[in-house]
Protein backbone atom coordinates (compact mmCIF):
# COMPACT_ATOMS: atom_id res chain seq x y z
CA UNK A 1 0.00 0.00 0.00
CA UNK A 2 1.18 3.54 -0.77
CA UNK A 3 -0.03 6.58 1.19
CA UNK A 4 -0.30 10.20 0.05
CA UNK A 5 3.33 10.86 0.98
CA UNK A 6 4.57 8.02 -1.18
CA UNK A 7 5.39 5.81 1.77
CA UNK A 8 4.98 2.12 1.02
CA UNK A 9 3.81 -0.51 3.49
CA UNK A 10 3.65 -4.25 2.73
CA UNK A 11 1.17 -6.59 4.39
CA UNK A 12 2.01 -9.99 5.80
CA UNK A 13 1.85 -12.86 3.35
CA UNK A 14 -1.43 -14.78 3.32
CA UNK A 15 -1.66 -18.39 2.23
CA UNK A 16 -4.66 -19.95 0.51
CA UNK A 17 -5.33 -23.54 1.57
CA UNK A 18 -7.61 -25.71 -0.55
CA UNK A 19 -9.19 -28.36 1.68
CA UNK A 20 -10.53 -31.69 0.37
CA UNK A 21 -14.06 -31.46 -1.02
CA UNK A 22 -16.49 -34.13 0.23
CA UNK A 23 -18.80 -34.88 -2.70
CA UNK A 24 -20.77 -37.65 -0.99
CA UNK A 25 -21.57 -37.57 2.72
CA UNK A 26 -22.17 -40.67 4.88
CA UNK A 27 -25.82 -41.43 5.64
CA UNK A 28 -27.68 -42.96 8.58
CA UNK A 29 -27.86 -46.75 8.70
CA UNK A 30 -30.84 -48.87 9.79
CA UNK A 31 -29.83 -52.50 10.36
CA UNK A 32 -30.69 -55.39 12.68
CA UNK A 33 -28.26 -56.45 15.40
CA UNK A 34 -25.65 -58.78 13.96
CA UNK A 35 -25.83 -57.30 10.47
CA UNK A 36 -23.07 -55.11 8.99
CA UNK A 37 -23.63 -51.37 8.75
CA UNK A 38 -21.73 -49.51 5.99
CA UNK A 39 -20.78 -45.82 6.02
CA UNK A 40 -19.14 -44.31 2.91
CA UNK A 41 -17.64 -41.00 1.86
CA UNK A 42 -16.43 -39.69 -1.52
CA UNK A 43 -13.98 -36.81 -1.98
CA UNK A 44 -12.08 -34.78 -4.53
CA UNK A 45 -8.69 -33.71 -3.23
CA UNK A 46 -5.10 -32.90 -4.22
CA UNK A 47 -2.69 -35.84 -4.44
CA UNK A 48 -3.03 -38.80 -2.07
CA UNK A 49 -6.06 -38.82 0.23
CA UNK A 50 -6.14 -40.55 3.63
CA UNK A 51 -9.16 -41.37 5.78
CA UNK A 52 -9.82 -41.81 9.49
CA UNK A 53 -13.27 -42.83 10.68
CA UNK A 54 -14.27 -41.93 14.23
CA UNK A 55 -17.21 -42.85 16.46
CA UNK A 56 -18.90 -41.72 19.65
CA UNK A 57 -21.80 -42.98 21.76
CA UNK A 58 -23.83 -39.79 21.49
CA UNK A 59 -23.50 -36.02 21.01
CA UNK A 60 -22.16 -35.51 24.55
CA UNK A 61 -19.33 -38.04 24.12
CA UNK A 62 -15.84 -37.53 22.68
CA UNK A 63 -14.83 -38.76 19.25
CA UNK A 64 -12.41 -41.72 19.15
CA UNK A 65 -10.72 -43.37 16.18
CA UNK A 66 -12.65 -46.43 15.02
CA UNK A 67 -11.08 -49.86 15.00
CA UNK A 68 -13.77 -51.35 12.75
CA UNK A 69 -13.03 -52.76 9.29
CA UNK A 70 -12.19 -50.04 6.75
CA UNK A 71 -11.56 -47.37 9.39
CA UNK A 72 -8.73 -45.94 7.23
CA UNK A 73 -10.55 -46.18 3.91
CA UNK A 74 -13.47 -44.46 2.18
CA UNK A 75 -15.89 -47.12 3.45
CA UNK A 76 -16.31 -48.18 7.08
CA UNK A 77 -17.96 -51.54 7.86
CA UNK A 78 -19.37 -51.89 11.38
CA UNK A 79 -20.19 -55.26 12.94
CA UNK A 80 -23.31 -54.33 14.90
CA UNK A 81 -24.87 -55.36 18.18
CA UNK A 82 -27.79 -54.00 20.21
CA UNK A 83 -25.45 -51.85 22.34
CA UNK A 84 -24.38 -49.77 19.32
CA UNK A 85 -27.84 -48.29 18.76
CA UNK A 86 -27.56 -44.52 18.43
CA UNK A 87 -23.78 -44.45 17.93
CA UNK A 88 -22.50 -41.69 15.66
CA UNK A 89 -19.82 -41.85 12.97
CA UNK A 90 -17.88 -39.35 10.87
CA UNK A 91 -14.74 -39.37 8.70
CA UNK A 92 -11.71 -37.05 8.74
CA UNK A 93 -10.26 -36.74 5.24
CA UNK A 94 -6.67 -35.52 4.71
CA UNK A 95 -5.18 -34.58 1.30
CA UNK A 96 -1.57 -34.71 0.08
CA UNK A 97 -0.88 -31.23 1.49
CA UNK A 98 -2.03 -32.21 4.97
CA UNK A 99 -5.25 -30.23 4.68
CA UNK A 100 -8.18 -31.81 6.53
CA UNK A 101 -11.95 -31.74 6.31
CA UNK A 102 -14.58 -33.60 8.34
CA UNK A 103 -17.69 -35.27 6.97
CA UNK A 104 -21.21 -34.91 8.30
CA UNK A 105 -22.24 -37.11 11.21
CA UNK A 106 -24.17 -40.30 10.41
CA UNK A 107 -26.12 -42.34 12.96
CA UNK A 108 -26.36 -46.10 13.46
CA UNK A 109 -29.88 -47.32 14.22
CA UNK A 110 -30.30 -50.90 15.40
CA UNK A 111 -33.79 -51.99 14.38
CA UNK A 112 -35.66 -55.15 15.36
CA UNK A 113 -34.98 -58.21 13.24
CA UNK A 114 -37.98 -60.09 11.90
CA UNK A 115 -36.96 -63.74 12.09
CA UNK A 116 -40.25 -65.24 10.86
CA UNK A 117 -42.39 -63.49 8.27
CA UNK A 118 -46.20 -63.83 8.08
CA UNK A 119 -47.48 -66.05 5.28
CA UNK A 120 -50.58 -66.04 3.08
CA UNK A 121 -53.58 -67.80 4.65
CA UNK A 122 -56.43 -69.63 2.89
CA UNK A 123 -59.61 -70.45 4.86
CA UNK A 124 -63.29 -70.81 4.17
CA UNK A 125 -65.38 -67.72 4.83
CA UNK A 126 -66.49 -67.74 8.49
CA UNK A 127 -63.36 -69.49 9.76
CA UNK A 128 -60.60 -67.76 11.75
CA UNK A 129 -57.40 -66.89 9.87
CA UNK A 130 -54.18 -66.52 11.86
CA UNK A 131 -51.11 -64.51 10.83
CA UNK A 132 -47.92 -64.79 12.90
CA UNK A 133 -44.62 -62.95 13.08
CA UNK A 134 -41.47 -63.48 15.15
CA UNK A 135 -38.85 -60.83 15.90
CA UNK A 136 -35.78 -60.16 18.02
CA UNK A 137 -34.47 -56.85 19.33
CA UNK A 138 -33.50 -54.80 22.34
CA UNK A 139 -35.75 -55.04 25.43
CA UNK A 140 -39.49 -55.57 25.04
CA UNK A 141 -40.87 -55.97 21.53
CA UNK A 142 -44.29 -54.48 20.74
CA UNK A 143 -46.50 -55.30 17.77
CA UNK A 144 -49.08 -53.52 15.65
CA UNK A 145 -50.85 -55.41 12.90
CA UNK A 146 -52.23 -53.45 9.96
CA UNK A 147 -54.54 -54.30 7.06
CA UNK A 148 -55.72 -52.91 3.74
CA UNK A 149 -58.20 -54.01 1.11
CA UNK A 150 -55.64 -54.17 -1.72
CA UNK A 151 -52.34 -52.68 -2.85
CA UNK A 152 -53.97 -49.39 -3.85
CA UNK A 153 -55.53 -48.78 -0.42
CA UNK A 154 -53.93 -47.18 2.66
CA UNK A 155 -52.75 -49.28 5.60
CA UNK A 156 -54.83 -48.98 8.79
CA UNK A 157 -54.25 -50.43 12.25
CA UNK A 158 -56.20 -53.65 12.73
CA UNK A 159 -58.86 -54.01 15.44
CA UNK A 160 -58.97 -57.81 15.14
CA UNK A 161 -58.06 -60.12 18.02
CA UNK A 162 -54.31 -60.13 18.78
CA UNK A 163 -53.63 -56.96 16.77
CA UNK A 164 -50.98 -55.95 19.35
CA UNK A 165 -49.39 -59.36 19.73
CA UNK A 166 -47.21 -61.63 17.59
CA UNK A 167 -50.30 -63.49 16.30
CA UNK A 168 -53.30 -61.84 14.67
CA UNK A 169 -56.62 -63.73 14.55
CA UNK A 170 -59.03 -62.59 11.85
CA UNK A 171 -62.73 -63.50 11.86
CA UNK A 172 -63.30 -63.91 8.14
CA UNK A 173 -66.14 -63.37 5.73
CA UNK A 174 -66.35 -63.42 1.93
CA UNK A 175 -65.78 -59.67 1.76
CA UNK A 176 -62.28 -60.06 3.23
CA UNK A 177 -61.05 -62.13 0.32
CA UNK A 178 -57.78 -60.62 -0.95
CA UNK A 179 -57.20 -58.39 2.09
CA UNK A 180 -53.55 -57.78 2.95
CA UNK A 181 -51.91 -57.85 6.39
CA UNK A 182 -48.55 -56.81 7.84
CA UNK A 183 -47.02 -56.18 11.26
CA UNK A 184 -45.02 -53.17 12.52
CA UNK A 185 -42.53 -54.34 15.17
CA UNK A 186 -41.05 -51.83 17.65
CA UNK A 187 -38.17 -52.49 20.08
CA UNK A 188 -37.32 -50.90 23.43
CA UNK A 189 -35.40 -48.07 21.72
CA UNK A 190 -38.38 -47.09 19.59
CA UNK A 191 -36.80 -48.52 16.44
CA UNK A 192 -39.29 -50.06 14.01
CA UNK A 193 -39.28 -52.81 11.39
CA UNK A 194 -42.04 -53.79 8.99
CA UNK A 195 -42.88 -57.36 8.06
CA UNK A 196 -43.63 -58.69 4.60
CA UNK A 197 -47.22 -58.46 3.37
CA UNK A 198 -49.43 -61.56 3.68
CA UNK A 199 -52.74 -62.07 1.88
CA UNK A 200 -55.99 -63.54 3.20
CA UNK A 201 -57.93 -65.79 0.82
CA UNK A 202 -61.47 -66.90 1.62
CA UNK A 203 -61.83 -68.65 -1.73
CA UNK A 204 -59.54 -70.43 -4.18
CA UNK A 205 -59.51 -67.36 -6.44
CA UNK A 206 -55.86 -66.38 -7.04
CA UNK A 207 -54.07 -63.83 -9.21
CA UNK A 208 -51.07 -65.70 -10.54
CA UNK A 209 -49.54 -62.91 -12.62
CA UNK A 210 -49.89 -59.23 -11.74
CA UNK A 211 -49.99 -56.44 -14.36
CA UNK A 212 -46.69 -54.62 -14.92
CA UNK A 213 -45.91 -50.93 -15.45
CA UNK A 214 -45.84 -49.89 -19.11
CA UNK A 215 -43.99 -47.13 -20.98
CA UNK A 216 -45.36 -46.16 -24.40
CA UNK A 217 -45.15 -43.34 -26.94
CA UNK A 218 -48.09 -41.06 -27.63
CA UNK A 219 -50.45 -42.72 -30.11
CA UNK A 220 -49.21 -46.25 -29.50
CA UNK A 221 -50.96 -49.07 -27.61
CA UNK A 222 -50.09 -49.83 -23.97
CA UNK A 223 -50.86 -53.43 -23.03
CA UNK A 224 -51.65 -54.53 -19.46
CA UNK A 225 -52.08 -58.24 -18.65
CA UNK A 226 -53.35 -60.25 -15.68
CA UNK A 227 -53.58 -64.00 -15.05
CA UNK A 228 -55.76 -65.71 -12.44
CA UNK A 229 -57.16 -69.08 -11.37
CA UNK A 230 -60.39 -69.90 -9.54
CA UNK A 231 -63.71 -71.71 -9.54
CA UNK A 232 -65.62 -71.84 -12.81
CA UNK A 233 -65.42 -69.22 -15.52
CA UNK A 234 -63.57 -66.10 -14.41
CA UNK A 235 -64.70 -62.62 -15.45
CA UNK A 236 -62.56 -59.49 -15.63
CA UNK A 237 -63.11 -55.77 -15.25
CA UNK A 238 -60.20 -53.39 -15.74
CA UNK A 239 -60.29 -50.09 -13.91
CA UNK A 240 -58.27 -46.89 -14.09
CA UNK A 241 -57.65 -43.74 -12.09
CA UNK A 242 -55.58 -40.59 -12.58
CA UNK A 243 -53.50 -41.01 -9.41
CA UNK A 244 -53.58 -42.48 -5.91
CA UNK A 245 -55.91 -39.74 -4.66
CA UNK A 246 -58.54 -40.41 -7.35
CA UNK A 247 -61.38 -42.94 -7.36
CA UNK A 248 -61.25 -46.09 -9.49
CA UNK A 249 -63.55 -46.16 -12.52
CA UNK A 250 -64.33 -49.00 -14.92
CA UNK A 251 -62.27 -48.73 -18.09
CA UNK A 252 -63.87 -48.56 -21.53
CA UNK A 253 -60.63 -49.22 -23.38
CA UNK A 254 -60.26 -52.21 -25.70
CA UNK A 255 -60.20 -55.50 -23.76
CA UNK A 256 -61.53 -53.96 -20.54
CA UNK A 257 -63.48 -57.16 -19.78
CA UNK A 258 -60.71 -59.59 -20.69
CA UNK A 259 -57.34 -60.64 -19.32
CA UNK A 260 -55.59 -58.10 -21.54
CA UNK A 261 -56.31 -54.37 -21.63
CA UNK A 262 -55.16 -52.30 -24.62
CA UNK A 263 -54.89 -48.57 -23.90
CA UNK A 264 -54.66 -45.94 -26.66
CA UNK A 265 -52.06 -43.59 -25.22
CA UNK A 266 -52.07 -39.82 -25.21
CA UNK A 267 -50.14 -37.23 -23.23
CA UNK A 268 -53.08 -36.57 -20.90
CA UNK A 269 -53.00 -40.05 -19.34
CA UNK A 270 -49.34 -40.04 -18.34
CA UNK A 271 -49.04 -41.49 -14.84
CA UNK A 272 -52.50 -43.10 -14.82
CA UNK A 273 -52.95 -46.32 -12.85
CA UNK A 274 -54.65 -49.52 -14.03
CA UNK A 275 -55.85 -52.63 -12.20
CA UNK A 276 -58.15 -55.57 -12.85
CA UNK A 277 -61.02 -56.90 -10.71
CA UNK A 278 -61.31 -60.67 -11.19
CA UNK A 279 -64.50 -62.56 -10.23
CA UNK A 280 -65.06 -66.32 -9.99
CA UNK A 281 -68.26 -68.35 -10.55
CA UNK A 282 -69.22 -68.05 -6.83
CA UNK A 283 -69.10 -64.24 -6.91
CA UNK A 284 -65.77 -63.95 -5.08
CA UNK A 285 -63.72 -60.99 -6.29
CA UNK A 286 -60.04 -60.12 -6.12
CA UNK A 287 -58.29 -56.91 -7.16
CA UNK A 288 -54.89 -57.07 -8.84
CA UNK A 289 -52.02 -54.78 -7.97
CA UNK A 290 -52.12 -51.59 -9.99
CA UNK A 291 -49.67 -50.79 -12.79
CA UNK A 292 -48.63 -47.33 -13.97
CA UNK A 293 -48.68 -46.01 -17.54
CA UNK A 294 -45.79 -43.73 -18.50
CA UNK A 295 -46.34 -41.83 -21.74
CA UNK A 296 -42.97 -40.97 -23.24
CA UNK A 297 -41.94 -38.30 -25.72
CA UNK A 298 -41.70 -39.05 -29.42
CA UNK A 299 -40.12 -36.93 -32.15
CA UNK A 300 -42.66 -36.66 -34.95
CA UNK A 301 -40.68 -34.29 -37.19
CA UNK A 302 -36.90 -34.08 -37.36
CA UNK A 303 -35.11 -30.79 -38.18
CA UNK A 304 -33.72 -30.50 -41.73
CA UNK A 305 -30.44 -29.26 -43.22
CA UNK A 306 -30.63 -25.61 -44.28
CA UNK A 307 -28.90 -23.57 -46.98
CA UNK A 308 -29.17 -19.79 -46.66
CA UNK A 309 -27.44 -16.67 -47.91
CA UNK A 310 -25.22 -14.93 -45.41
CA UNK A 311 -27.20 -12.48 -43.27
CA UNK A 312 -30.44 -14.41 -43.55
CA UNK A 313 -32.14 -16.05 -40.56
CA UNK A 314 -31.90 -19.85 -40.58
CA UNK A 315 -34.78 -21.56 -38.80
CA UNK A 316 -34.49 -25.14 -37.53
CA UNK A 317 -37.74 -26.74 -36.35
CA UNK A 318 -38.59 -29.94 -34.48
CA UNK A 319 -41.99 -31.42 -33.60
CA UNK A 320 -42.61 -33.85 -30.75
CA UNK A 321 -45.37 -35.29 -28.60
CA UNK A 322 -45.21 -36.56 -25.05
CA UNK A 323 -46.12 -36.12 -21.41
CA UNK A 324 -46.55 -32.44 -20.61
CA UNK A 325 -44.68 -30.26 -20.61
CA UNK A 326 -41.95 -30.80 -23.22
CA UNK A 327 -38.75 -28.80 -22.77
CA UNK A 328 -36.31 -28.00 -25.58
CA UNK A 329 -32.60 -27.17 -25.69
CA UNK A 330 -30.91 -26.55 -29.03
CA UNK A 331 -27.19 -27.19 -29.29
CA UNK A 332 -24.50 -26.43 -31.87
CA UNK A 333 -20.96 -27.38 -32.78
CA UNK A 334 -18.46 -26.25 -35.40
CA UNK A 335 -17.98 -29.71 -36.91
CA UNK A 336 -18.23 -33.41 -36.09
CA UNK A 337 -15.00 -33.34 -34.05
CA UNK A 338 -16.14 -30.44 -31.85
CA UNK A 339 -18.06 -30.56 -28.56
CA UNK A 340 -21.75 -29.75 -28.42
CA UNK A 341 -22.66 -26.49 -26.62
CA UNK A 342 -26.06 -25.04 -25.68
CA UNK A 343 -27.18 -22.39 -28.15
CA UNK A 344 -27.90 -18.83 -27.07
CA UNK A 345 -29.65 -17.93 -30.31
CA UNK A 346 -33.28 -16.84 -30.45
CA UNK A 347 -35.66 -19.73 -29.66
CA UNK A 348 -32.92 -21.99 -28.24
CA UNK A 349 -35.39 -23.31 -25.64
CA UNK A 350 -38.35 -23.70 -27.98
CA UNK A 351 -39.29 -26.00 -30.87
CA UNK A 352 -37.87 -23.52 -33.41
CA UNK A 353 -34.33 -22.13 -33.34
CA UNK A 354 -33.62 -18.94 -35.30
CA UNK A 355 -29.96 -18.42 -36.22
CA UNK A 356 -28.60 -15.07 -37.43
CA UNK A 357 -26.12 -16.27 -40.05
CA UNK A 358 -22.74 -15.13 -41.31
CA UNK A 359 -20.12 -16.80 -43.46
CA UNK A 360 -18.27 -18.03 -40.36
CA UNK A 361 -21.20 -20.32 -39.50
CA UNK A 362 -20.94 -22.27 -42.75
CA UNK A 363 -20.81 -25.98 -41.97
CA UNK A 364 -21.96 -25.62 -38.33
CA UNK A 365 -24.12 -28.46 -36.99
CA UNK A 366 -27.25 -28.28 -34.83
CA UNK A 367 -29.37 -30.68 -32.74
CA UNK A 368 -32.14 -30.38 -30.16
CA UNK A 369 -32.44 -32.16 -26.78
CA UNK A 370 -36.10 -32.73 -25.86
CA UNK A 371 -37.06 -33.59 -22.27
CA UNK A 372 -40.56 -34.82 -21.41
CA UNK A 373 -42.47 -34.52 -18.15
CA UNK A 374 -41.02 -37.85 -16.95
CA UNK A 375 -37.45 -36.60 -17.32
CA UNK A 376 -36.80 -38.80 -20.36
CA UNK A 377 -34.61 -37.17 -22.99
CA UNK A 378 -34.62 -37.56 -26.77
CA UNK A 379 -32.04 -36.14 -29.18
CA UNK A 380 -32.90 -35.14 -32.74
CA UNK A 381 -30.88 -35.95 -35.80
CA UNK A 382 -27.86 -33.73 -36.45
CA UNK A 383 -28.42 -31.13 -39.18
CA UNK A 384 -25.97 -28.88 -41.01
CA UNK A 385 -26.16 -25.16 -41.83
CA UNK A 386 -24.75 -24.12 -45.20
CA UNK A 387 -24.16 -20.38 -45.56
CA UNK A 388 -23.59 -19.14 -49.12
CA UNK A 389 -22.12 -15.75 -50.04
CA UNK A 390 -24.53 -12.91 -50.61
CA UNK A 391 -25.65 -12.73 -54.25
CA UNK A 392 -24.17 -9.66 -56.02
CA UNK A 393 -23.32 -8.72 -59.62
CA UNK A 394 -19.81 -10.08 -59.01
CA UNK A 395 -17.91 -12.37 -56.64
CA UNK A 396 -14.60 -11.97 -54.79
CA UNK A 397 -12.00 -14.44 -53.63
CA UNK A 398 -12.52 -13.31 -50.04
CA UNK A 399 -16.14 -14.49 -50.15
CA UNK A 400 -14.83 -18.03 -50.61
CA UNK A 401 -12.23 -17.89 -47.86
CA UNK A 402 -9.16 -16.38 -49.55
CA UNK A 403 -6.87 -14.44 -47.19
CA UNK A 404 -5.02 -12.40 -49.83
CA UNK A 405 -2.08 -11.80 -47.46
CA UNK A 406 0.62 -13.06 -49.84
CA UNK A 407 1.46 -15.89 -47.47
CA UNK A 408 -1.59 -18.14 -47.29
CA UNK A 409 -2.15 -20.66 -50.07
CA UNK A 410 -5.45 -19.37 -51.50
CA UNK A 411 -5.55 -21.79 -54.44
CA UNK A 412 -8.63 -23.71 -53.23
CA UNK A 413 -10.55 -20.48 -52.56
CA UNK A 414 -9.64 -19.09 -56.00
CA UNK A 415 -10.81 -22.28 -57.71
CA UNK A 416 -14.07 -22.24 -55.74
CA UNK A 417 -14.63 -18.59 -56.62
CA UNK A 418 -14.28 -19.16 -60.35
CA UNK A 419 -16.40 -22.28 -60.26
CA UNK A 420 -19.21 -20.35 -58.60
CA UNK A 421 -18.75 -17.41 -60.99
CA UNK A 422 -18.90 -19.66 -64.05
CA UNK A 423 -22.01 -21.42 -62.73
CA UNK A 424 -23.81 -18.13 -62.16
CA UNK A 425 -22.28 -16.20 -65.08
CA UNK A 426 -20.72 -13.57 -62.79
CA UNK A 427 -17.44 -11.67 -63.07
CA UNK A 428 -14.67 -12.10 -60.47
CA UNK A 429 -13.08 -9.14 -58.74
CA UNK A 430 -9.92 -9.27 -56.64
CA UNK A 431 -10.12 -7.63 -53.24
CA UNK A 432 -8.40 -4.29 -53.06
CA UNK A 433 -4.81 -4.57 -51.79
CA UNK A 434 -4.94 -8.36 -51.72
CA UNK A 435 -1.95 -10.47 -52.79
CA UNK A 436 -2.61 -14.03 -53.95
Amino acid sequence: MTDGNGKIATSKTAVLYIVPNITKQPTDNFVAAGETATFSVSVTAKATTSYQWQSRKDSSSSWVNSGQSGARSATLSVATNAGLNGYQFHCIVTDGNGQKTTSNVAKLNIIPKITTQPKDVSVNAGQTAKFSVAASGKATITYQWQSRKDSSAAWVNSGQSGARTATLSVATNAGLNGYQFRCIVTDGNGQKACSDTAILYTSNLRITSQPSDVSANVGSKAIFKVAATGTGTLTYQWQSRKDSSSAWANSEQSGAKTEQLSVATKAGINGWQFRCIVKDANGNTLASDYAILTVTAQITQQPSNLTVTTGEIAKFTVAATGAPTLRYQWQFRKNASSTWANSGQNGAKTATLSVATNEGLNGYQFQCIITDGNGKQLTTNTVTLTVEPEVTDYVTYKQFGAKGDGKTNDYAAIVATHAYANEHNLPVKADKGAVY
